[in-house]
């Protein structure tokens, strides 16, 4: 084994340990505290007021607007000049892809500040206390890792036992692959981490959230729905389905018991950016 691929092994071995006994401190801890209820109670988010034609319209920029405006501003491979570089043609759409995904992001915010009182404050999309929010995203992922982990090798084993096959993700091939350009991979790293971290969070635990609880009377009912939700979104990469929607448990419990937006956010942009420095260090993923 590559002297790299033993280091970040080496490392992988030391996030889980760290993540197992941060678990096993953490229930120890709250079972002999008897603090069970408390940390399970979640307080109601009927203040957020976002009506159905919201979550509706946020669901339409999210997943249909940066495709439309790609499709608008880059043409098809079939109406390429003979010759045109592909590798131009995928930079091209990537970076058209940033800037839809920056739109997408002002409207979901618009969205926000028309439904919450005090605007994108109270929605909890704030820099206060921005250190201390890194590192508890840091924590939180240390913390789900094991669950995660556990969860993917888990699905992995059942879809070998059922001979159930599964997809690459488009970005994980390319940072995988060693002639990839620089600017290609750059874009992707840029895309995935930062408004891919954003805009999921704020469809899914800043609008869809709020908006399932105070229709259900329930916040844990927001968490759920909108976990599995969160998990169903990846298909059809189906082994990450099920990890995906616990790590979707722990950011709604998070937004939901801190009110902020941002910590959710950084937690989710720790998580990606673990998987996608380890696959620009060779990890095989």
């Amino acid at each position: 084994m590559p002297e790299m691929q033993r280091l970040l092994q080496f490392m992988d071995y030391s996030i889980l340990g760290a993540g197992v006994a941060g678990l096993v401190f953490s229930v120890a801890t709250i079972t002999l505290r008897a603090q069970w209820r408390d940390m399970l109670r979640l307080p109601p988010m009927s203040e957020h007021r976002f009506e159905a034609a919201d979550v509706l319209f946020a669901f339409i920029a999210v997943f249909y607007l940066p495709a439309a405006v790609n499709t608008m501003m880059n043409p098809s491979a079939t109406s390429q000049p003979d010759g045109a570089p592909a590798v131009v043609a995928t930079a091209r759409q990537l970076g058209t892809l940033a800037i839809a995904q920056a739109g997408v992001i002002v409207l979901l915010g618009v969205i926000a500040m028309r439904r919450v009182p005090g605007g994108l404050a109270r929605w909890g999309l704030t820099t206060d206390q921005l250190g201390r929010r890194c590192l508890q995203a840091v924590a939180a992922y240390v913390l789900i890792t094991p669950i995660c982990f556990g969860l993917l090798e888990g699905v992995t084993w059942l879809m070998r036992v059922l001979d159930i096959s599964t997809t690459t993700h488009a970005s994980i091939s390319a940072l995988q692959d060693s002639a990839t350009p620089p600017l290609v991979r750059g874009l992707t790293v840029f895309n995935a981490l930062v408004p891919a971290s954003i805009i999921e969070e704020m469809l899914f635990r800043g609008i869809l959230l709020p908006a399932i609880a105070r229709w259900s009377g329930t916040t844990w009912g927001g968490v759920l729905v909108t976990s599995a939700l969160f998990g169903f979104i990846h298909y059809p990469y189906v082994d990450t389905i099920i990890p995906l929607a616990a790590f979707g448990v722990l950011l709604g419990w998070m937004y939901a018991r801190s009110g902020s937006l941002t910590l959710v956010i950084l937690t989710h942009a720790v998580f990606n950016a673990k998987t996608l420095a380890w696959l620009l260090l060779g990890a095989k993923v």
